[in-house]
């Protein structure tokens, strides 16, 4: 559990993900236009949905990049190797 926290931790992909979540959209000319606001945020919520399965490829044992790979060692027991 403590190498799994330390690899979140120190991750390199998770690590820029949230600097550029924590970044934001920018100023709205507009704060008050739904429309500009969601498109603003359209690349915020890809973000949120790559932070979490980095967090699962870590959890999974899966090395970063390219598709999934699960590694001998990683996985759930009984789990297939993809």
């Amino acid at each position: 559990m403590w190498a799994m926290a330390g690899a979140v931790l120190t991750d390199a992909i998770l690590k820029e993900a949230t600097d550029a979540r924590k970044r934001g959209a920018g100023a709205l000319s507009d704060p008050h236009d739904a429309e500009a606001i969601t498109k603003a945020n359209a690349q915020r919520l890809t973000l949120h949905e790559l932070i979490a399965h980095r967090r699962v490829q870590i959890l999974w044992g899966c090395p970063g990049g390219g598709g999934i790979r699960c590694s001998e060692g990683g996985g759930f027991p009984g789990t297939p190797i993809v």
